[in-house]
């Protein structure tokens, strides 16, 4: 009898592995990653930040000097319209450089994210914002490290 249940048992429980591998080798690999910071810690982007700076404190130091004639003569109609010009050169330019490099950034980051998922045999990648998408993950389906990781190293390698 012995002879019988050991091969039978032995059997079962290959059979169970078996159903369970085959099971879980087709569901389908359901992930996230948070497209904030994804975004904030693409290299990229803080590369284009950085650029922006220079151009950004030329404009704030154009305007500290104006906003300082405005001080020693409050009245003169000139300065205070020197002032608002300096102000909406400034904002009108941080406009401007938010906005390109959003676009660009997300030009460059949307076929990479694209080739992570092919290359990671991914079939869903959800992009959590904080805002609402996704309510709830499990943190073991949070890739967004490692998405940054890849998107980095193909950035820093001219790709």
């Amino acid at each position: 009898m012995k002879k019988v249940i050991i091969p039978f048992l032995c059997f079962t429980v290959v059979q169970v592995f078996a159903v369970y591998f085959f099971a879980r080798m087709n569901q389908p690999k359901i992930v996230y990653a948070d497209a904030i910071r994804l975004f904030d810690e693409y290299k990229f982007k803080t590369d284009m930040e950085k650029m922006a700076e220079g151009t950004l404190r030329q404009l704030k130091g154009e305007l500290d000097s104006v906003q300082v004639l405005l001080k020693v003569n409050p009245q003169d109609p000139r300065a205070q319209q020197l002032v608002s010009e300096g102000q909406s050169r400034l904002t009108q330019a941080y406009s401007n450089i938010n906005k390109e490099i959003n676009e660009k950034a997300w030009a460059r980051l949307n076929p990479v994210i694209n080739k992570f998922g092919k290359d990671n045999k991914i079939d869903l990648l959800i992009g959590a914002n904080g805002m609402g998408t996704v309510l709830y993950a499990n943190d073991t389906r949070d890739v967004t490290a490692d998405l940054i990781i890849y998107a980095n190293k193909i950035y820093e390698k001219g790709d």
